[in-house]
């Protein structure tokens, strides 16, 4: 199994519903977040964290507020080819 790995300085962050755009961008702009996209259909905003913050804080700082329902790393998936016949 591959280890999984993430993109360096990204986090996903999930709003709980009714949780506003502009609260959203108020906690970014607190933690010194860039938001990079907005999932709209998801309440969710991909960010930039700051510069000497790693994933890890930034991720235990997002997890803290109570208007976050997740965050997450950015995580890299890749699809492994596989053999012919091995599809159901």
């Amino acid at each position: 199994m591959q280890e999984q790995s993430y993109a360096p300085g990204q986090v996903l962050v999930k709003f709980h519903e009714g949780v506003s755009q502009e609260e959203a961008e108020a906690l970014h702009d607190r933690l010194g977040s860039t938001i990079l996209a907005h999932y709209q259909e998801l309440n969710a905003d991909l960010v930039k964290v700051k510069c000497g913050l790693t994933v890890e804080e930034a991720i235990r700082l997002y997890r803290e507020d109570p208007r976050v329902a997740w965050a997450e790393p950015n995580y890299i998936r890749s699809m492994l080819p596989t053999k012919r016949g091995d599809a159901p």
